[in-house]
């Protein structure tokens, strides 16, 4: 058993080696070669970018004829073409950060339609149909993460003008977006309104003032643009629960004792 079994995996060696060589003639001549893997990141590129739309299944950088020959039946390698594309955007999708739950699924159902496709016109529109979710699957990310982007830039701005006078307008005009559009991100993102957002950051500020500095409560609010002195006190004691006074000397208590 043991020899016949040397003996059966030779001749599978030499029957793999025999249609290698024959493939890659018949390639040749035939004029027939297989994707690239430049090629596939290529389009790897347009799948993570979102722009799977750019791309059909038929044409582009996804022509069918070079997957290679996987298949003397048309249809079956028609089959065998769309299972390689499905297998690769799957990959890809999660690269672009579309779960692999969500990834992996989208891909079995379409694998499973596929499956039951009686022609090769079924199995092109269960194709367009499946680019068509996986890009909405990653545009989703895109969205998610575009969002993600405008909040800390949205941070870095306050940040870094701290001491001006911030509204959310401004922000806005900042990073070239709708002032209603950006309010309701940052509302959803954070939890909380861009307006409180800033005036949180501002007695943040306005609390390092009174702990590590001698000046006035009144110069205070007019340094972070919070005025008059009454508006200041109205917004630290709704944000710290206390006034500024009472801050001020709780923390040096604190320090002295």
């Amino acid at each position: 058993m043991i020899f016949q079994s040397a003996m059966s995996q030779k001749k599978l060696d030499e029957t793999v080696r025999k249609q290698r060589v024959q493939y890659e003639l018949e390639s040749s001549e035939n004029g027939k070669y297989h994707y690239t893997y430049q090629m596939e990141l290529e389009a790897q590129h347009y799948w993570e970018t979102g722009k799977i739309g750019e791309l059909t299944f038929d044409s582009g950088k996804m022509n069918t004829d070079s997957y290679g020959v996987m298949a003397n039946q048309y249809s079956k390698q028609y089959e065998y073409e769309c299972v390689c594309t499905i297998a690769l955007l799957t990959r890809n999708a999660i690269r672009a950060g579309v779960l692999e739950m969500r990834s992996y699924g989208l891909s079995d159902i379409i694998l499973q339609q596929l499956a039951d496709a009686k022609n090769i016109m079924e199995m092109k529109a269960i194709m367009d149909k499946g680019l068509s979710l996986f890009q909405e699957e990653i545009k989703m990310v895109q969205e998610r993460r575009k969002g993600s982007i405008y909040i800390e830039k949205t941070k870095n701005y306050i940040a870094k003008n701290i001491f001006k006078k911030i509204g959310t307008r401004e922000v806005a005009n900042e990073l070239g977006l709708n002032s209603d559009y950006l309010s309701r991100l940052f509302k959803k993102e954070e939890g909380m309104t861009l307006t409180h957002y800033i005036q949180v950051e501002k007695i943040e500020a306005a609390c390092n003032m009174l702990k590590y500095s001698e000046q006035p409560i009144a110069f205070i609010s007019e340094y972070m643009n919070i005025s008059p002195q009454s508006y200041f006190t109205k917004i630290f004691k709704k944000i710290k629960g206390v006034s500024p006074k009472a801050y001020r000397i709780k923390y040096q208590k604190e320090l002295f004792n």
